[in-house]
């Protein structure tokens, strides 16, 4: 009865984040799920938070229209708070959403307005954040140059404050870059940067997801069986965190590899292992 009529939402969030931390996205977006139930109870809580934190497990787990949906109404609801933090965050979290769900333009227009406001309060994790997203949206572009400097600018940014997560992914989002234009060796060493740097601080999404892209870089060097060792790496990892499409995107890398290397049996089995997933 003492606590009759508390607000319990910084639990549920800390409870909600704590689980995607530890990549349970399926038991975050439940538990998220439930303090929104009890916040539209109190009709007084702050939902919005919960929202974002919803909408970033949820893209994780595959649900991008739900995603972009939670994203949209938490936006809203930061904007008529005018919470101007808050809506950068919210912003980067809707331009890797729109980028995910194929619509690049789309999330470069709202990765600059985030970066704007990030810039206005002088949120360097903010700024590193919005860069690196708009950096993946550039690439969906086409606009390497670009794609690379957003990068380049965002790990400038994450070291000048020692924040180790945002160079891990600076690192691996500029390899990612360079792969992609075919720069396989300068890519390949800014992998190994990102895989160290992860490891040391425990940041296993990161580590997953060089570790594709590594593999990527070992397929298009004619490395085939090194390349799909390294796919089903990743897509272990993946499946550790429980983000099981980018698993499933990992085992198609390594199925096409096996393919590659003249393994059509493996490839089968891979292939088959990645429907699974999905």
């Amino acid at each position: 009865d003492a606590l009759a009529g508390v607000d319990f939402t910084p639990l549920w969030l800390e409870q909600g984040t704590t689980l995607s931390a530890a990549g349970h996205f399926d038991e975050a977006i439940e538990v998220l799920q439930l303090g929104l139930a009890a916040a539209d109870v109190r009709e007084d809580g702050n939902s919005a938070p919960l929202l974002v934190r919803l909408a970033r497990a949820e893209l994780m787990s595959g649900r991008h229209e739900e995603a972009l949906r939670h994203g949209v109404e938490a936006q809203a609801q930061f904007e008529a708070e005018d919470d101007v933090r808050a809506l950068s965050s919210t912003a980067r979290l809707l331009g890797d959403i729109y980028t995910t769900l194929g619509r690049p333009g789309e999330a470069v227009e709202i990765l600059e307005r985030g970066l704007e406001l990030a810039e206005r309060v002088g949120n360097v994790e903010e700024i590193g954040g919005c860069l690196i997203t708009l950096g993946l949206a550039l690439l969906a572009l086409g606009a390497f140059a670009e794609a690379i400097a957003c990068n380049e600018r965002a790990i400038a940014e994450f070291e000048r404050i020692g924040h180790g997560s945002g160079r891990a992914l600076g690192y691996s989002n500029l390899a990612w870059v360079l792969a992609n234009r075919g720069d396989y060796e300068e890519a390949e060493l800014y992998c190994e940067k990102a895989i160290e740097l992860s490891r040391s601080i425990g940041h296993l999404l990161v580590t997953a997801e060089t570790t594709d892209t590594m593999a990527f870089i070992r397929l298009r060097q004619g490395a085939a069986e090194d390349a799909a060792r390294q796919a089903e790496e990743a897509a272990h990892l993946f499946v550790e965190l429980g983000a099981a499409p980018k698993a499933a995107q990992s085992l198609d890398l390594a199925a096409r590899a096996w393919e590659a290397a003249g393994d059509e049996a493996r490839a089968g089995e891979t292939r088959s292992r990645a429907r699974a997933l999905v």
